[in-house]
C-alpha cells in the first residue's frame, strides 16, 4: 500500500510540473512573490474574529525552541505539556487537540490515528510565519477545525544572492541546539536548506509532591535527541506562475518522562517523519489558483523496558486540493476548493491496517464595500467519508467599520468532526459506536487599530459561544482511558488582547497583554448526570499573559509573564491542579560588520523558580538559563 501511494504521489507531482510548463505564456500582471498563508484564496473567506499572528522577531528569538514553547510563552493559548520535550498539545476555546487543525503551507499535519499533533516536535527553526485562528473553521478547513486553526508557513522565496546563518544554543540540563540555514536566489530559482540537531538531558531537580515528605529529586528518563532537514525550492515559471516543492525529514528520539507517582517507568519513543509537498500557484487575469499535493508518513516505535511493552504505529496521509478565486471586481469575489485525503493507519493495537478516504467541495463568496467599510463572507462545504455524505458545514461572517480603525466582527459557523482511527479501532479501548461531533459557533467582537507619531495601538475583544453535540473525549475508566460521546458541550467565553508600541530611533518599547476566559461544560447528559455543567478536564477558566519589551539601538530587553488558572484532572471536578504564574526574561544584542551579522541572546526561563505542573504528575523545570548566538552572512546579486 505504501509503495502504491508513493507511485501515485510521484505521478501527481510530475503532472503538476508538466501542467505548469504547458501553461507558460506572457501576461501583463506583475511578477509573483510566494503567496503567504495570509494571502491565499481561502483567506478571502476566513470568518475568524480573533487571530494571533506571531511576529517575525519572536520567531527568530525562539529559533532553537519547539513551536509549543513559542505559542505558550507569547499567547494566552492553552498548551498541555507532559514535561519538557514530552507531548505538547493545544487547546483553543476549550477544545481538544484533535479539534484544532495544524496546517503547514496548507497541508494538515494532524495524525489520522489520534487526530493530534505533538507541537514539541515542530522546530521553530523550520517555520517563518505562524498564525493562530480562534473559532470554528469547519467550512473553510474541513474536518477537525472545531476549536480553530494553527497556520504555519515555511517560505520558499528568498532575496537574490546567497545567504547563510548558523545558530548555536547552550542551556541548562544539557540542552544543546545547532541550526543551519542556507539560501540561494536568482531570477527564476530560489533554494533554501535548513538543518538542525538537538540534544537534552532534562535532568532538572523538582519537588515530588506525590512522594511522602515531598523530597527534592532529579528528573529521570527525560533525555531527547532529534535532528531534521527541510529543503524548499521555488521555480518562477513565468511572471505569473510558480512551482514550489518542499521536503521535510525528521527523527525524534525521546525518553518519555515518568509520572511522579511511578518513577520506575522506562518508556522510550522514536518518531520518524517524512513530509513532501508541491504547489503550483498562479494567476491569469482575474483568476488566481493554487494546486497543492502533500504526502505525510510517520513511523512511531514505543517501548517500556520496565513493563516489557512495545508498539509499532505507522500512519500516512496523501492530501490533494485545488483552490481558486475569481475576482469579478473590487467588491465581488468567488472562491472555491475541492480536494481529497487518503488516510491509513497500522498499529499493533489494530486488527489489521485501517484506511479511509475523505473528499470535499467548498464554495465561498466575499462582498466588500469601498475601502472595506463593510465585508460579508459566506462559505458552504460538503464532505464525503468513504463516499458517505456528512452534514454540510457553513460559515457566515461580517466586518463593519464603525469609525476609522474600529471594526465590528460577527460570525456564525457550523462545524463537524469524524472520529479518529484510534477512537474507532484501538484494541479494547476503541469505540466503534462513536458518532461524529457536530455543532455551531457564534462570535461577536471589536477590533481597534490606530497608528500615529511612532505609536501603534491595537485592541481586540471577542465573545464566543460554541455548542457541540456528541463531543468525543477520552475519559478515565478505572486504569484505562476510553473515548465517549458526551451528550453536549457548551463552551463560551471572552478573548482579549491589547498592545501598544512606540519606536523612534534609537528607542523602542512595547507592551502586550492577553486574557482568555473559558467556561466549557457538559450539558444534558443522562449517562453522567452528576457531571452536568462541570468544567471539562484541563481547561482553565482563566489564562493570561503579558510582555514588556525595551530597545535601544542594537540592544533589547524583554520580560514575559503568563498565568494559568486552576484546572481539573477529572470529570467530577474533584482534583484540581494549582494555578501557576511563570515569568521569563531575555536580553539580546546585534552586531553588524559589512555583510556579516551576529546576534547574541541570553534567556532566563521561570526566573522566580516556580514549582508547577502543566499536566498532573508531570514535573516541569524550575529556573533555567540558555545562551544563543547566531552568525549571519548575505551576499546579494545585483
Amino acid at each position: 500500500m505504501l509503495l502504491f501511494q508513493k507511485k501515485y504521489i510521484f505521478t501527481f507531482m510530475v503532472l503538476g510540473m508538466s501542467l505548469a510548463v504547458m501553461a507558460q505564456q506572457p501576461d501583463s500582471v506583475v511578477s509573483l512573490r510566494e503567496v503567504a498563508i495570509i494571502s491565499t484564496p481561502m483567506r478571502q473567506v476566513s470568518t475568524t474574529s480573533f487571530n494571533e499572528q506571531i511576529s517575525p522577531s519572536l520567531i527568530a528569538d525562539y529559533a532553537s525552541h519547539p513551536v509549543s514553547e513559542l505559542i505558550a510563552r507569547t499567547s494566552a493559548v492553552i498548551i498541555n505539556q507532559y514535561g519538557p520535550g514530552g507531548l505538547a498539545t493545544i487547546s483553543l476555546r476549550g477544545s481538544g487537540s484533535s479539534q484544532t487543525a495544524i496546517l503547514w503551507n496548507g497541508i494538515n499535519l494532524q495524525s489520522p490515528m489520534n487526530g493530534g499533533m505533538n507541537l514539541s516536535q515542530l522546530p521553530v527553526n523550520f517555520i517563518d510565519e505562524i498564525e493562530v485562528n480562534h473559532g470554528g473553521q469547519g467550512a473553510q478547513q474541513g474536518n477537525s477545525a472545531i476549536g480553530g486553526v494553527v497556520q504555519m508557513n515555511s517560505r520558499a522565496d528568498v532575496p537574490a544572492g546567497f545567504a547563510a546563518s548558523f545558530t548555536q544554543t547552550a542551556g541548562s540540563f544539557g540542552n544543546y541546539f545547532s541550526g543551519l540555514k542556507l539560501r540561494y536566489g536568482c531570477r527564476s530559482l530560489s533554494l533554501t536548506t535548513r538543518v538542525f540537531y538537538q540534544t537534552a538531558e532534562n535532568n532538572f531537580s523538582f519537588i515530588n509532591t506525590a512522594q511522602y515528605g515531598k523530597p527534592l529529586m532529579k528528573q529521570p528518563n527525560a533525555a531527547l535527541k532529534q535532528y531534521g532537514l527541510l529543503q524548499t525550492a521555488l521555480w518562477q515559471i513565468n511572471p505569473n506562475q510558480q512551482l514550489i516543492v518542499r521536503f521535510w525529514i525528521q527523527n525524534y528520539d525521546k525518553e518519555l518522562p515518568p509520572l511522579m507517582t511511578n518513577l520506575n517507568s522506562r518508556q522510550h519513543q522514536v518518531d520518524d517523519d517524512y513530509r513532501m509537498a508541491a504547489e503550483w500557484k498562479g494567476m491569469k487575469g482575474r483568476f488566481h489558483w493554487v494546486l497543492r499535493s502533500g504526502y505525510l508518513y510517520n513511523k512511531q516505535l514505543y517501548s517500556d523496558d520496565a513493563s516489557s511493552l512495545s508498539a509499532d504505529n505507522r500512519a500516512s496521509s496523501w492530501q490533494n486540493n485545488f483552490e481558486g478565486m475569481w475576482q469579478f471586481n473590487e467588491s465581488h469575489r468567488l472562491i472555491f476548493q475541492t480536494g481529497s485525503t487518503f488516510e491509513t493507519g497500522r498499529s499493533d493495537n489494530y486488527s489489521g491496517e485501517k484506511h479511509r478516504n475523505l473528499t470535499w467541495m467548498m464554495l465561498g463568496y466575499r462582498y466588500a464595500l469601498a475601502d472595506n467599510k463593510a465585508v460579508i463572507t459566506a462559505t458552504i462545504r460538503e464532505e464525503l467519508t468513504n463516499l458517505t455524505t456528512t452534514p454540510p458545514t457553513f460559515a457566515l461572517g461580517t466586518d463593519v467599520m464603525l469609525v476609522k480603525g474600529l471594526v465590528l466582527h460577527s460570525n456564525i459557523a457550523r462545524s463537524y468532526r469524524i472520529p479518529t482511527l484510534n477512537d474507532l479501532y484501538w484494541n479494547i479501548w476503541g469505540n466503534p459506536n462513536l458518532k461524529p461531533e457536530q455543532g455551531y459557533t457564534f462570535d461577536l467582537g471589536l477590533n481597534y487599530k490606530h497608528k500615529a507619531g511612532g505609536w501603534l495601538t491595537e485592541i481586540g475583544v471577542t465573545g464566543f459561544s460554541n455548542h457541540i453535540s456528541d463531543w468525543i473525549i477520552w475519559l478515565p475508566q478505572g486504569t484505562i482511558w476510553t473515548p465517549e460521546n458526551l451528550k453536549k458541550v457548551w463552551s463560551r467565553g471572552l478573548e482579549c488582547q491589547a498592545s501598544v508600541s512606540w519606536a523612534i530611533y534609537p528607542f523602542s518599547t512595547g507592551l502586550t497583554a492577553k486574557y482568555n476566559y473559558i467556561r466549557a461544560a457538559q450539558l444534558n447528559t443522562s449517562a453522567m448526570p452528576a457531571n452536568e455543567r462541570l468544567q471539562l478536564i484541563y481547561v482553565p477558566e482563566h489564562k493570561a499573559m503579558a510582555s514588556l519589551s525595551l530597545g535601544w539601538k542594537h540592544y533589547d530587553l524583554r520580560y514575559d509573564q503568563s498565568f494559568t488558572g486552576p484546572r481539573f484532572t477529572d470529570s467530577e471536578n474533584l482534583s484540581p491542579l494549582e494555578s501557576y504564574l511563570v515569568a521569563d526574561v531575555s536580553a539580546g544584542s546585534r552586531y553588524v560588520l559589512k555583510r556579516w551579522q551576529a546576534n547574541v541572546r541570553i534567556r532566563v526561563n521561570n526566573i522566580f523558580d516556580k514549582s508547577y505542573q502543566a499536566v498532573a504528575w508531570y514535573a516541569m523545570p524550575g529556573r533555567h538559563v540558555e545562551l544563543s548566538i547566531t552568525f549571519s552572512f548575505a551576499e546579494p546579486i545585483n
